[in-house]
């Protein structure tokens, strides 16, 4: 036999262990076991009677290499979320002419990139233990739920990713320490704190704000301190414009979550403000986002070309909000690709800033 199923009860001993090593022994043998379904239901907040797990032989686990096991469990594609606030700030920068220091560019840069991997890795096993995605039916291409690497390796490597993240900082933050040490003691804490507990800021109302600051002002304050020396408002506009799009992004995905979320008690602004007040209010924030581009050009601060480029996204932004506007409730068929689709309009809006910034440098 080269599959089987068990039965565990949430209150089990053995549940726990078996959640984050992905393993049980059975009858002499020791099992892969991936968790599939709940067998009675969901109550309360967290509460559930029991789970089934598929029980499946080790050798019978198709893997990929290493390689390609870590580039999957780390979203290489949402590595963008950082680089494109990076790009953006790189191109201020050289629009205005600030002198760049390359080394400690490249720490900072490298430094953000391992916290980022390290709330990935940190998230995906707080949502696996808390049985997350198994309810949304959206873990099923993760590399825990395919039974590829366990919870528990992936906690240590995130973990792992959290150390080198605040090694790589260390020799930027000493080249401006009054600064720099808050902003970094900030990502630090943040990153770690997002999912993981006992902060758990990803499942409070405060989750989004903690977002909207980690992938927003202080990324966008801190690399440009940290490769420049220095920033002024068209800096801080910058962070306000990509903390608002990737917080509506967020907001967008709860939208769609919205009744999962309730169930296992995770607070959101979706959750806080119903189905109908959250439409207005992701309308709200693509709008600010648009302010913070829009007003600086008036002022001089940007040039007419980031204007331009970002005025393309709002077509996007309006075939969203109208998909948004006409659905009956978060369960409609039509929000389906809202999470793919958001995340898509983040990165076309974040790429239609770095243009217009890259052709008034050229232009």
């Amino acid at each position: 036999m080269t599959h089987g199923i068990l039965n565990l009860r949430r209150d089990d001993l053995e549940f726990e262990r078996v959640l984050r090593s992905g393993k049980i022994l059975q009858n002499g043998e020791v099992w892969i076991a991936l968790p599939r379904e709940v067998a009675s239901g969901l109550f309360g907040s967290r509460a559930l009677d029991s789970v089934i797990f598929e029980l499946v032989r080790p050798e019978s686990i198709i893997k990929p290499s290493s390689g390609k096991v870590f580039l999957k469990a780390i979203r290489s594609v949402h590595l963008a979320w950082t680089l494109m606030p990076g790009c953006a700030v790189l191109l201020n920068g050289f629009l205005h002419h600030w002198s760049v220091h390359w080394r400690r560019g490249f720490f900072s840069f490298l430094g953000v990139v391992f916290l980022q991997i390290a709330v990935i890795f940190l998230n995906d096993v707080e949502d696996h233990l808390r049985l997350i995605d198994l309810s949304r039916g959206l873990g099923k291409n993760g590399v825990i739920q395919k039974g590829w690497i366990s919870a528990e390796e992936v906690q240590k490597l995130g973990y792992l990713a959290l150390l080198l993240g605040s090694l790589c900082g260390l020799p930027v933050i000493f080249q401006s320490p009054s600064i720099l040490a808050w902003i970094g003691l900030a990502g630090g804490v943040g990153a770690w704190g997002y999912s993981n507990q006992p902060f758990s800021f990803k499942y409070r109302i405060v989750g989004d704000f903690f977002l909207f600051l980690l992938g927003g002002p202080l990324l966008s304050v801190g690399l440009s301190q940290a490769i420049f020396g220095f920033f002024d408002i068209s800096v801080v506009m910058i962070g306000l414009y990509f903390g608002l799009t990737v917080i509506a992004m967020s907001h967008a995905h709860h939208l769609q979550d919205l009744e999962i979320d309730r169930i296992y008690g995770i607070r959101t602004w979706a959750g806080t403000l119903g189905f109908k007040k959250s439409r207005v209010f992701l309308g709200f924030l693509y709008s600010m986002a648009f302010l913070c581009v829009s007003i600086p050009t008036l002022l001089g601060v940007f040039p007419v070309s980031v204007f331009l480029f970002c005025s393309l996204g709002l077509w996007g932004v309006i075939r969203l909000m109208r998909r948004v506007c006409i659905v009956s409730g978060p369960a409609s068929a039509l929000l389906g690709s809202i999470r793919t689709e958001s995340s898509q309009l983040y990165f076309r809006l974040g790429l239609a800033l770095c243009v217009g910034l890259g052709v008034g440098f050229w232009v």
